[in-house]
């Protein structure tokens, strides 16, 4: 049993001894030192905690994330609007900022106009009747909702921040 001993001793001693010379070349001081010249010349590589950390800067485009969202509210209303057999074109954005689509029939802007205000009273919307008998809407968000979907995107941002570093 003492022999068994032994050999692992010896076999630990010679491990350190190899990670203290493939070490060595990373020390600043060795740089400049005549042993250099027998030692590995390649540096061990350090990570970046070891080398001092990192600086990272992230942003939110709380801009982009708004369009994206209007632009989101206005395919639910167009769906909830074909539901409700209330025909209206393809919404778009415009500016980045407005939400604006066209009612197929005026006939229908008072159902229209019922449905924006019982679902979607989030948003402003003003209407404008066309030559052809359609009605163009420019639906905007409400001050309010506005800023309560910047703060969500911030929150959601830092958290899925915080997620990611812890």
């Amino acid at each position: 049993m003492r022999e068994g001993l032994r050999w692992r001793l010896l076999i630990a001693i010679f491990v350190l001894m190899v990670g203290v010379v493939y070490a060595l070349p990373s020390i600043p001081a060795i740089g400049t030192s005549p042993i250099k010249k027998f030692l590995p010349e390649e540096k061990v590589s350090l990570g970046l905690d070891l080398q001092g950390g990192i600086h990272l800067v992230l942003g939110v485009d709380v801009d982009k994330a708004l369009s994206n969202n209007l632009f989101l509210m206005g395919q639910d209303i167009r769906t909830e609007a074909r539901e409700e057999k209330i025909f209206v074109l393809q919404p778009r954005l415009v500016q980045s900022e407005k939400l604006e689509f066209v009612l197929l029939k005026s006939s229908q802007k008072e159902a229209l106009d019922a449905l924006l205000e019982k679902s979607f009273n989030r948003l402003d919307a003003e209407s404008t009747v066309l030559d052809n008998k359609k009605v163009r809407y420019t639906l905007t968000y409400t001050p309010e909702y506005k800023k309560y979907v910047s703060d969500l995107t911030l929150d959601q941002a830092v958290k899925t921040i915080r997620n990611r570093v812890d």
